[in-house]
C-alpha cells in the first residue's frame, strides 16, 4: 500500500503546499459561511466537493458489498474490468514515474495490478469523457481477520528483528478494538493522482471520499502506510490519520525496499477525524449514496442509478485513448 502526493508539475509536493492545501479547504469553508451570515455553509461545501470536471464513483468488490447503501449500483462485469485496468493503469504511470516500481514490475500494458484489487473498493475520480483523475483502494476485513491474512504482514516493517513484533501486536489490538465495536478493520492504499490533478482539489477530494465510505460501510479501524518523501503522511494525518503506536509509542519510519522510499504506517479511525474537516466528510458521505457503483458479480443486482453515463463515457474514452489514463 501507498499514497503520493505530487505538485501540478510533477514534482514531490512540499510540506508547505501541503499545509496550503489544507488551510484553504478550511478557510473556504469558514469565509463563505461568514458571507452567508446564518446560512447554513452546506451549499458551499457541496459546490466545493462537486467539481464540474470531476465525478466520483466507487467500484464494490461485491454486491453483498453495496448492499442499501448506494441507489446507483449496478452489476457490470466488463464496466468494471475496464474501470478497474483503468485504475491499475494510473497506478503504473504515477508510480513508475516516480522511480517506486520498474516497467517490469507493470503488465505489459503498464497496470500496477495488486492481488487484493477485486476484493476492495476503488475510491475513483473521473472527468465526463470517463477518463481517471485520481483513485484509492478500500480494502475491509472482517474483525477476525488474522495479522498473517493482511497486506501489512509482508510490509518492510513486519519483518524488522525489532519492530516487526510490535507491529503484529499493535494491528492485532486494533482488529480487537474494531471486534468490540462490532466494525471492520481496514487497509487503505492505492492512492495515485494523475498529474494535471495534483496539487489540486483532487487531493482532498479522494481522501475525504475515502473517509466518507468507511462511515457509509457502518464504519472502521484502518491502517495505512504512506510515504514520507512526498509529504502523504502529513496530508492524511491533517485529515484526521496518526502513527500507529504500540505501548504509547510510535512505530518508526522505515525504509521499503519495494517502493524505495520511506514510509510510515498510520491507523485511522472512521469515528476520529479532524474535526476541522468533519461537515466535509459529511457532505462527502451524503454525495456517495447516489454516486455510481458498479460491482462484478451478478447476484443481487441493485438499481440502475447512473451507471448508465458512466459505461457511456467509459466506451467513448476506450476510443479516443488519452494518452497515459486510457
Amino acid at each position: 500500500m501507498r499514497a503520493d502526493l505530487y505538485s501540478a508539475d510533477g514534482k514531490p509536493m512540499q510540506h508547505k503546499h501541503i499545509t496550503a492545501l489544507c488551510t484553504a479547504l478550511h478557510l473556504s469553508n469558514e469565509r463563505k459561511g461568514e458571507e452567508s451570515g446564518q446560512k447554513s455553509t452546506s451549499s458551499s461545501v457541496q459546490s466545493w466537493l462537486c467539481s464540474p470536471n470531476r465525478k466520483l464513483m466507487l467500484l464494490a468488490p461485491s454486491s453483498a458489498a453495496v448492499a442499501d447503501n448506494f441507489r446507483g449500483s449496478k452489476c457490470a462485469p466488463r464496466l468494471y474490468d475496464r474501470l478497474l485496468a483503468k485504475v491499475q493503469r494510473l497506478r503504473g504511470l504515477a508510480y513508475l514515474e516516480d522511480g517506486a516500481v520498474e516497467a517490469s514490475e507493470l503488465t505489459r500494458d503498464g497496470r500496477h495490478v495488486s492481488p487484493v484489487d477485486t476484493e476492495a473498493w476503488h475510491v475513483v475520480s473521473m472527468d465526463a469523457l470517463g477518463h481517471i483523475y485520481g483513485c484509492a483502494r478500500y480494502m475491509a476485513h472482517p474483525n477476525t481477520v488474522c495479522f498473517s491474512d493482511l497486506i501489512a504482514r509482508s510490509s518492510a516493517l513486519a519483518w524488522h528483528p525489532k519492530w516487526g513484533d510490535r507491529l503484529r501486536r499493535a494491528i492485532e489490538a486494533d482488529i480487537a478494538t474494531a471486534r468490540r465495536r462490532g466494525v471492520a478493520y481496514v487497509e487503505v492504499g492505492g492512492w495515485a493522482l494523475h498529474k494535471e490533478a495534483r496539487c489540486t482539489r483532487e487531493v482532498l477530494r479522494v481522501a475525504l471520499a475515502t473517509y466518507a465510505l468507511s462511515r457509509t460501510l457502518g464504519g472502521c479501524i484502518g491502517l495505512s502506510t504512506a510515504t514520507v518523501r512526498h509529504c502523504s503522511a502529513d496530508i492524511l494525518q491533517k485529515i484526521g490519520g496518526r502513527p500507529l503506536e504500540f505501548s504509547g509509542a510510535p512505530l518508526p519510519l522505515y525504509y521499503d525496499p519495494q517502493y524505495r522510499c520511506e514510509m510510515a504506517m498510520l491507523r485511522f479511525d472512521s469515528d476520529e477525524s479532524n474535526p476541522r474537516y468533519e461537515h466535509w466528510t459529511e457532505e462527502m458521505q451524503a454525495q456517495l449514496s447516489t454516486v455510481p457503483v458498479v460491482y462484478h458479480d451478478a447476484a443481487g443486482e441493485a438499481g440502475v442509478g447512473s451507471w448508465r453515463l458512466v459505461r457511456e463515457n467509459v466506451l467513448s474514452s476506450d476510443r479516443t485513448a488519452l494518452t497515459g489514463i486510457s
